[in-house]
């Protein structure tokens, strides 16, 4: 206190101290008897000391500082223990416990599910991983049918087909020059026969079987020759137009195998996505459950926040 106030109240006391003073000297100044005659004076002895003054008041206490503590349960609960009100507590001490059983039977089944979902979210990744792999091995496959189909195509154009054609014509040519050698032996076998004077029967015989076998070998030649041609010319217009038909098919085929395995590769991954995150939102939801029954559990049993003292309210 500083020493302005200490002097106020010294002045406050002595204003009162001379009031009194003042009340003791009308007193002494008016008393009487009751049939009017003057008494002696009476005189009391003063003395200084301080005036202490009460005031008298009713109503109610409010807290400063209070916490408001209330109890959330999804499920029913009983009531297990409670302070009664007015108790005065300790901060740690326990103000109400309610019943567990329910809560921790629904936290160990959620416990068991959110197991579960999550080691279905370690299966699907594991699926994931196995389809990329396939999916990769698959491709890589077609890729490879792509380029033996393009190289068969280009073998046969630039190597098979010419060697064929080519083979078939120096088979035509080999025909054409056995028929040429046959048709000479053939000539030269007449004119010998027109020259020479038979003498005797079995020469004449001889010389007959010779025409014979050469006419055979003309003949063979010619049969030869027209072969060669008929293969030369299906070659051309059908085996070479059909064997290269069938390898450009082959290539267009194997094109195709391509984009629709990559086609298939993609919506295999977006499959085992979606359900990789259809089970991990549900794992979200399984722990997000089971975060609110441990929060719950926890709420069973309330202790006091601070030290004070316990009075129940209404909600308003």
């Amino acid at each position: 206190m500083s020493r302005l106030s200490k002097r106020a109240l010294v002045t406050m006391a002595v204003i009162v101290s001379l009031g009194a003073g003042g009340l003791l000297l009308r007193s002494r100044v008016h008393a009487s008897s009751p049939d009017g005659r003057s008494k002696p004076d009476q005189t009391a002895k003063a003395c200084r000391k301080d005036l202490r003054l009460a005031i008298t008041e009713s109503g109610g206490l409010k807290a400063i500082k209070y916490n408001k503590l209330t109890v959330e349960c999804r499920r029913q609960v009983k009531l297990v223990s409670i302070l009664p009100e007015g108790s005065v507590v300790k901060k740690g001490d326990t103000l109400i416990e309610l019943s567990r059983e329910e809560t921790e039977t629904a936290l160990r089944q959620l416990e068991v599910e959110a197991r579960m979902t999550h080691q279905s979210i370690e299966v699907a990744e594991g699926g994931l991983r196995v389809q990329g792999i396939t999916n990769e091995n698959r491709i890589q496959s077609a890729r490879a049918a792509v380029v033996q189909a393009v190289s068969e195509l280009s073998k046969y154009q630039e190597l098979e087909g010419p060697k064929l054609s080519k083979e078939l014509a120096v088979k035509l040519e080999q025909a054409r020059v056995s028929l040429e050698a046959s048709q000479k032996t053939l000539a030269d076998q007449v004119d010998r026969q027109e020259a020479e004077l038979f003498v005797e029967d079995a020469q004449e015989e001889e010389f007959r079987k010779a025409l014979a076998s050469a006419r055979q070998a003309v003949k063979s030649a010619q049969t030869g020759l027209e072969a060669a041609l008929l293969d030369q010319k299906i070659f051309k217009l059908y085996t070479y137009a059909a064997d290269l038909a069938k390898k450009k098919a082959e290539v267009a085929k194997s094109r195709i195998d391509l984009e629709q395995a990559v086609l298939a590769a993609r919506a295999d991954m977006v499959a085992k996505e979606t359900q990789l995150s259809q089970t991990k939102a549900i794992a979200e939801q399984k722990d997000a459950a089971l975060k609110l029954v441990r929060e719950e559990l926890e709420k069973l049993t309330m202790k006091a926040p601070a030290d004070g003292l316990l009075v129940y309210c209404a909600d308003d």
